[in-house]
């Protein structure tokens, strides 16, 4: 009886923390002020005051002057550099990416307050249904705190003091709680994931049960109608479902089903044969790579082929950074030799510079016999993002067979009608024609072949239209030209797991307070790994995989969302995108910091260690509350 009090204690006290702490941000972040809310708000708006889903071609002109006025009273457009025009009579549009295609569950669930408010007051201001829209996504909040009692709950003996530290810790986290009370459908998502992670966690701890199987059934179609790469669930489920088929001596079964599940999805998405260190932009079923008998420069060639009605047929590859700082106000050669199936024009290799969006190439005519062409450059003196890119880019090209060798970029100005020697197949160094010169283009000529997902998959674009799948699998494999990127990206992560509010523009207050977050979250993995040593024997390996496999699902959907922005202003994508699984991030956390409070066990109860917990994160939340008044006045 006593258990099953502090159990109900433990759900009142994390849903009264979650609910002020909730209700704080609610009110005290000004309109607009989250990513991308005035679009999601345009979304759960429509169908608050529409009869039928609203699709991606709805607009209402109303909704949107007034919209575009709130955010002028706020001072949204201060440091953006330009003012929307009211004065014209024109229609005005929100700006940003619109949310009009995603799926509709979170704003119909966001409607509903804002429909109860239409009714009372039918003329309230955009201010005051933001406001009432913001209360939705406060209940998805306190469900997913609830479903973190239960996943901890699942996780843990019932004497364990993990049952009330992670759902209260969630319930204090002021980068979460900001997220999870703007407009936005990853905290539904967020509230859906965590429930359906409980769900499945019961079904592999416990028999198979009808409540657990319906929950986590309807919790993987609600994932799936309420954000795009909610898809993880379904593989997810499957994982869940053969853990708790194949139980006892038959769980082999579910660990080999598993591992033959996972090596075939693999072999049926990768192949071999594109040309290394190389991002395709194509379309065409043949490898960007072959080998042919007339190449130039060893035995591969590129080779790039438009199918019909499908432009452009490109490969890119990017500078390392260090190369164009090193580049930076100096005069290049860019060349290659080129050729194909019929005379026509064809763009030499394009140096593109990011600053300034400088485009360096030349229109030459080839013919079905290697001929090396070469254009000269000057780079502006802030360059520090280049690429090379090989491109036919209309229908002109269509069914003919263009190939590139020995692509080469070299610092200097050198004759343009002569071709460089290079000292091996490898095509690194060489001279050209009385001086030396190192290539800076990397594989030049195709000689090493590389792994590429095959097109079927990549025609899906999983990551939406511009996500194939292809790009993350080439910004791995390409560490020196985009390893400022996932370094960039690991960093922020980080920080606004713990909290950067507004658009991810508002920092915590002080000099480098960061490097704080960085020791404790250091400091919980750390101590994750030694308290998993130390109850090794106890563990639920079942669980821990399913568990791990959520989560570097959602870590790797995180860091690849700005992978297909390598080539446009970079995009460094933030921990609200982690934030689905943040019941298991804040579970390993707090058993890594519990795991350290170990160390004064003797000397201080539990009561008191949880007490002076308790104080810190009423530190960091007062922190936080400080940092954002003192921003936004």
């Amino acid at each position: 009886m006593i258990r099953k009090n502090l159990g109900w204690l433990c759900i009142l006290l994390t849903f009264s923390a979650g609910l002020l702490h909730g209700l704080l941000y609610v009110f005290l972040v000004p309109p607009w002020q989250h990513n991308d809310e005035p679009n999601h708000f345009e979304y759960a708006w429509l169908a608050a005051h529409r009869s039928t889903l609203p699709t991606s071609a709805d607009y209402d002109p109303e909704m949107s002057r007034a919209v575009v006025q709130s955010m002028l009273k706020h001072h949204f457009y201060d440091n953006l550099g330009y003012l929307p025009d009211l004065a014209s009579g024109n229609p005005v549009f929100i700006g940003g990416f619109s949310q009009l295609g995603d799926p509709p569950l979170y704003y119909l669930l966001a409607s509903l307050p804002m429909r109860l408010l239409n009714l009372i007051a039918p003329d309230a201001s955009v201010e005051a249904q933001l406001y009432t829209a913001r209360l939705a996504s406060l209940a998805c909040l306190l469900i997913s705190l609830i479903a973190a009692w239960g996943l901890a709950s699942e996780l843990t003996s019932p004497s364990n003091p993990l049952r009330w530290l992670v759902p209260l810790t969630m319930a204090l986290w002021p980068g979460f709680i900001d997220l999870m009370t703007a407009i936005t459908n990853i905290a539904g998502a967020v509230a859906f994931f965590s429930l359906f992670m409980w769900f499945c966690v019961r079904l592999i701890r416990r028999s198979p049960g009808w409540i657990d199987l319906l929950g986590a059934m309807v919790t993987v179609v609600a994932c799936l109608w309420t954000l795009p790469g909610l898809y993880i669930a379904a593989p997810l489920f499957g994982a869940a479902l053969l853990f708790a088929l194949f139980r006892e001596r038959l769980r082999w079964c579910a660990w080999g089903l598993l591992f033959c599940g996972l090596t075939a999805g693999l072999l049926v998405m990768i192949t071999w044969g594109d040309a290394d260190l190389w991002y395709r932009e194509t379309w065409q079923a043949e490898p960007t790579r072959e080998d042919v008998q007339e190449a130039p420069l060893g035995k591969g060639v590129f080779q790039l082929v438009v199918p019909s009605q499908e432009p452009p047929a490109r490969l890119y590859q990017l500078i390392p950074p260090t190369n164009v700082r090193g580049l930076a106000g100096k005069t290049v050669t860019l060349g290659a030799w080129m050729w194909a199936t019929r005379p026509l024009e064809v763009n030499s290799p394009i140096l593109q510079v990011y600053e300034g969006d400088r485009r360096f190439t030349g229109l030459f005519s080839v013919t079905e016999t290697p001929a090396f062409h070469a254009v000269t450059a000057t780079i502006t003196g802030d360059a520090s993002r280049a690429w090379v890119v090989l491109s036919l880019d209309s229908n002109d090209y269509a069914g003919t067979d263009v190939f590139f060798d020995g692509v080469v970029l070299a610092e200097g100005s050198f004759p343009l009608d002569v071709a460089p020697n290079f000292e091996n197949q490898a095509g690194r160094r060489g001279m050209w024609g009385d001086n030396p010169f190192t290539n800076l283009v990397r594989n030049p000529s195709a000689e090493i072949a590389g792994s590429r997902i095959r097109l079927w998959v990549d025609r899906r674009q999983l990551f939406g239209s511009h996500g194939r799948v292809s790009m993350v699998l080439y910004a791995i494999r390409d560490f020196p030209g985009t390893g400022w990127y996932f370094r960039g990206t690991a960093v922020n992560l980080v920080r606004t797991l713990w909290g950067r509010f507004g658009w991810n523009h508002v920092p915590f207050l002080g000099h480098k307070p960061y490097r704080v977050f960085l020791f404790a979250t250091i400091l919980g993995l750390v101590g994750a790994l030694m308290g998993l040593w130390r109850v090794r024997r106890n563990v639920s390996w079942d669980l821990l995989v399913w568990l791990g496999l959520a989560v570097l699902m959602f870590s790797g959907l995180a860091v690849a969302r700005g992978v297909f922005y390598l080539w446009f202003k970079p995009f460094i994508p933030s921990a609200r995108y982690l934030y689905p699984v943040m019941a298991v991030i804040v579970f390993v956390l707090c058993a890594g910091w519990w795991e350290l409070w170990r160390v004064f066990e003797r000397w201080l109860p539990i009561w008191v260690r949880g007490l002076i917990y308790f104080i810190l994160f009423l530190g960091l939340d007062a922190y936080a509350l400080i940092s954002l008044v003192s921003y936004y006045g």
